[in-house]
């Protein structure tokens, strides 16, 4: 799976809910708070976003500053799908709601 320039961009536009132009762990978390839509404990639903976020924040933010910048978003996202790496379902996902293909 290949993504565009103009997805991964219209993506972390979508994601980047403050419009600082980097994701924070908070937006991050949120995306796979949202991916959780089924019943279940709550603690363990969010004990998985918590993971996921901390593996995704670690991948993607290469330079440790605790956020992702936008170039940081489109490698570490290209990486992941070329990986069929089931973090970035929650990030596609998110794509195909905004209208984006996946």
């Amino acid at each position: 799976t290949t993504f565009s320039d103009q997805e991964l961009e219209s993506t972390f536009k979508a994601l980047d809910v403050a419009g600082s132009g980097l994701l924070t762990r908070a937006e991050v978390l949120e995306v796979f708070r949202s991916a959780q839509r089924e019943p279940g404990d709550k603690q363990i639903i969010e004990g998985q976003a918590e993971r996921l976020t901390s593996e995704l924040m670690c991948h993607l933010g290469r330079d440790l500053d605790k956020s992702i910048s936008l170039a940081e978003f489109k490698h570490g996202i290209a990486d992941l799908a070329s990986q069929r790496d089931r973090r970035v379902w929650p990030i596609a996902g998110m794509m195909l709601i905004t209208g984006l293909s996946v």
